[in-house]
């Protein structure tokens, strides 16, 4: 449960970048980083849901 929060900081950092940055190659990266870490975020929720958390 205490992961979430870590994993959510990611998304909130790289949608920064993309708000703000300007290299292609790094906004790749972070929309790379936002895709895996919401699938993350989704499969602790999961888990929470069937442990009844």
């Amino acid at each position: 449960m205490m992961m979430k929060p870590h994993h959510q900081a990611a998304v909130d950092m790289v949608e920064a970048y993309l708000k703000y940055g300007s290299d292609p190659q790094l906004k790749k990266m972070a929309k790379d980083i936002i895709n895996s870490q919401n699938k993350e975020i989704t499969l602790m929720n999961d888990w929470e849901a069937r442990h009844g958390m």
